[in-house]
């Protein structure tokens, strides 16, 4: 996942994806510029995705370009975070049970 960066922040580990759309916020998250790059900070408690990747997803699972179906998303951020994290050119599509 070229977009994704996981960090070691006060003994925590913390998922950051590349902003896309520089200054925008989703819900609220951290921005963090790393080497003149916007990166969003996402919460694993609030995210499946990045619960997932600091537990050990394989980099390989996601990669750029790739097409994401995220199941169950409800509303919130998580499909935001799933196309941050396979790039410009990927596709994310969403479907949540009424």
């Amino acid at each position: 996942m070229t977009n994704v960066l996981v960090l070691e922040k006060d003994g925590r580990r913390e998922v950051l994806t590349r902003n896309l759309v520089p200054g925008a916020k989703t819900y609220g998250e951290n921005l963090v510029r790393i080497e003149g790059k916007e990166y969003r900070a996402w919460d694993p408690f609030r995210s499946k995705l990045a619960g997932a990747i600091i537990k050990g997803l394989p980099e390989e699972i996601i990669r750029e370009g790739d097409k994401v179906l995220y199941l169950g998303t409800s509303t919130g951020p998580r499909r935001p975070t799933s196309r941050t994290s396979s790039g410009k050119r990927a596709c994310s599509s969403a479907w949540s049970p009424p």
